[in-house]
C-alpha cells in the first residue's frame, strides 16, 4: 500500500516537473502573437486611411484628359447617265474629317471640316462645315454656340456630312447643302438653345439666332452679315408616339439678295417646314414638306417655292431597299432662284451595309425639269449610281 502511493506521488511530481516549465513560455508566446497581430492590424488601418486620402485627392482634382473622337468620312460613286456618254464617270465625294470631345461637367465641342472637289475646275476645296461648342446643364436646356446645322425639318438634323450616315446617295433635291445648288439655309453661325420637356410623347425643341442669308444661295455668311437682320426660327418635335417622330419648324429672316441680273432686291423670307417619321422593326418612312415665301420690300407680290419628298424603306438585316420620291416647284419671277427649273425626281434603290464601317448602294434616278413657263417637260433623263462610302 505504501509502495503503491510511493509510485503515485513520483509519477505525479515527474508529469508536474514536465508541465510546469512548459506552461510559461507558452503565455508568453500567445502574448507576442497578439501583440504582433495587433501592430500589423494598425499598420493595415494606416495605410487603408492613406488610401481613402488619396482617391479623395484624385476626385477632387482636375480632369486633364477628356474623352476625344476622331472619324473620318469618305465615298466615290460610278454614275452612268443616259443623256449623255460625256457624263458617265467616277466621282470622288466628299472627305469628312469629324473630332468631337466631351469636355466634362456638361460642356462638349466639335469640328467638322470638309474636303471637297469643285466640279467646274476639278480642284479640291475646303470647306469648315460645322464648329461648335455646347453646354448642357440638364435635359430641359442646352446651349450651341459657332457654326451648326439649323434645325429646319428632320434630314438636315439627323443627317450630317458623311454620305454613309444618309440612306440614300444624295440628299433630297430641297435639302442639298448650299454650295451644291442648294434652295434652304442649312448652315448657320450664331447660337441656339434646344431641350427635352417631360411631358408625354417627349417633346423636344429647338430655338436659334443666326446670321441671315447672302446675296446668293450658296453664300454662307460666317464673319458678317449684310443687313444686320437675323434669321431667327425654331422646330418643336414630338417623340414616341405611333409614328415616332412628328415636328413642324420656321424660319424668318431679311434678305438682301444680289440676283443674276445685278439689280439687288431685299425682301422677307418665311420658310415653314413639317415632318413626320415612323420607324417599326426595320421599317422607316420619313416625309417632309416646306413651304418658302418671299415677299414684302422690294418684291411687287409674294413668291412662294414649295418642296418635299417621301423615302420608304425596310432593313432586312445588312439589307435595306428604299424608294424615294420628290418634288420642288419654284415661282416664275422670284429673283432669289432666278433660272431654276422645277424638278421631280423619283429614286429606286437598295443599300448592302458587307461592313460595320463600310455601305455599298446602288441607285436609280429618274429626273423631270420643268420650266414654270411651259406646259411640258424641258428634261428627261435617268441615272445609275454605284456608291461605296466608308468611314473609320
Amino acid at each position: 500500500m505504501v509502495s503503491a502511493m510511493k509510485r503515485s506521488a513520483i509519477l505525479l511530481a515527474i508529469l508536474v516537473s514536465l508541465l510546469w516549465p512548459r506552461t510559461a513560455p507558452a503565455q508568453e508566446g500567445a502574448e507576442d502573437r497578439l501583440k504582433a497581430l495587433e501592430e500589423q492590424i494598425e499598420k493595415q488601418q494606416e495605410e487603408l486611411d492613406a488610401l481613402r486620402k488619396k482617391v479623395e485627392e484624385l476626385d477632387a482634382a482636375p480632369v486633364l484628359r477628356q474623352p476625344f473622337s476622331f472619324q473620318v468620312f469618305s465615298d466615290i460613286t460610278a454614275v452612268v447617265d443616259n443623256r449623255d456618254r460625256s457624263e458617265n464617270t467616277f466621282v470622288l465625294g466628299e472627305v469628312d474629317l469629324y473630332a468631337q470631345a466631351d469636355l466634362g461637367d456638361g460642356l462638349s465641342a466639335l469640328v467638322e471640316t470638309v474636303f471637297e472637289a469643285d466640279d467646274e475646275n476639278n480642284e479640291w476645296d475646303v470647306d469648315l462645315e460645322r464648329i461648335q461648342a455646347s453646354y448642357a446643364s440638364s435635359d430641359l436646356l442646352s446651349l450651341t454656340v459657332g457654326k451648326f446645322h439649323i434645325p429646319i425639318g428632320f434630314w438636315n438634323d439627323e443627317f450630317h456630312h458623311g454620305g454613309y450616315l444618309q440612306p440614300s446617295v444624295s440628299r433630297p433635291t430641297m435639302l442639298r447643302f448650299e454650295d451644291q445648288e442648294g434652295i434652304l439655309p442649312v448652315h448657320g453661325v450664331g447660337l441656339a438653345l434646344s431641350g427635352k420637356l417631360p411631358t408625354p410623347g417627349k417633346l423636344h425643341y429647338d430655338l436659334f439666332v443666326v446670321n441671315g442669308r447672302g446675296r446668293w444661295t450658296d453664300d454662307v455668311l460666317n464673319t458678317d452679315d449684310n443687313n444686320g437682320a437675323k434669321g431667327v426660327g425654331g422646330k418643336v418635335e414630338f417623340r414616341g408616339l405611333p409614328c415616332s417622330r412628328v415636328g413642324v419648324s420656321l424660319y424668318r429672316d431679311t434678305v438682301d439678295a444680289e440676283p443674276a441680273d445685278g439689280a439687288d432686291v431685299e425682301f422677307y423670307e418665311t420658310i415653314y417646314a413639317c415632318h413626320i417619321v415612323c420607324e417599326r422593326k426595320g421599317f422607316r418612312a420619313i416625309l417632309e414638306g416646306f413651304l418658302m415665301d418671299h415677299d414684302g420690300r422690294d418684291l411687287d407680290r409674294g413668291q412662294e417655292t414649295r418642296g418635299g419628298y417621301i423615302l420608304v424603306s425596310y432593313e432586312i438585316d445588312a439589307i435595306t431597299p428604299y424608294v424615294m420620291v420628290e418634288r420642288v416647284d419654284f415661282p416664275g419671277d422670284d429673283p432669289y432662284f432666278a433660272g431654276r427649273s422645277d424638278v421631280g425626281e423619283g429614286r429606286v434603290g437598295v443599300r448592302w451595309d458587307f461592313h460595320p464601317n463600310a455601305a455599298v448602294k446602288l441607285e436609280y434616278n429618274h429626273t423631270e425639269l420643268r420650266d414654270d413657263e411651259t406646259t411640258g417637260t424641258d428634261d428627261r433623263y435617268g441615272t445609275v449610281l454605284m456608291n461605296i462610302s466608308f468611314f473609320f
